[in-house]
């Protein structure tokens, strides 16, 4: 064998090894890339189903706090602190519907309306459910309805204001 063939047995085996190195590394890429193309999948379907439940869980509390809402807009409605029953013709009762005790409990007249307390005090303390009688109307120049400012301070000593209509 001459040394020109002997070389290019040489070369020839170098471009093998170096083709097979290649080939090699080829597939470790290719697999390589199958894997990260997995994991993002993967990770692209963990993304959207966090982000399905974040939403399902920010319209469980729109929701919550919705009819958390509606029911203090319900319960605002229906307390309503004085309740108001005519007796006879010029006598009134003013019931306290407050929930607790109402403590310095005075009545204001609106517009001019004249009227009387049963028991002649300025201010009095009214125990749950209690009431205030009051005279009104009855005569022949009364008007038909009286609006009355009751105020009063609950357990707390939180002033308190509610209008009641006499009709």
């Amino acid at each position: 064998m001459d040394v020109f063939a002997a070389l290019t047995v040489v070369v020839a085996v170098i471009s093998a090894f170096i083709s097979i190195v290649s080939v090699v590394d080829a597939r470790r890429s290719r697999r390589q890339a199958i894997d990260s193309a997995e994991d993002a999948k993967s990770q692209a379907n963990n993304a959207i189903q966090a982000a399905r439940d974040s939403a399902a869980a920010s319209q469980r509390m729109a929701d919550a706090l919705e009819l958390a809402n509606n029911r203090a807009a319900e319960t605002d409605a229906a307390s309503i602190p004085w309740t108001v029953s005519k007796e006879s013709a010029e006598r009134w009762r003013l019931t306290n519907a407050t929930g607790g005790r109402a403590q310095y409990v005075r009545l204001f007249p609106q517009d001019g309306v004249q009227i009387q307390a049963e028991d002649g005090k300025e201010s009095r303390d009214i125990e749950r459910g209690g009431p205030v009688f009051v005279f009104f109307g009855g005569g022949m120049t009364d008007p038909t309805t009286a609006e009355i400012l009751v105020t009063w301070s609950d357990a707390a000593g939180s002033a308190k204001s509610f209008t009641v209509t006499l009709a």
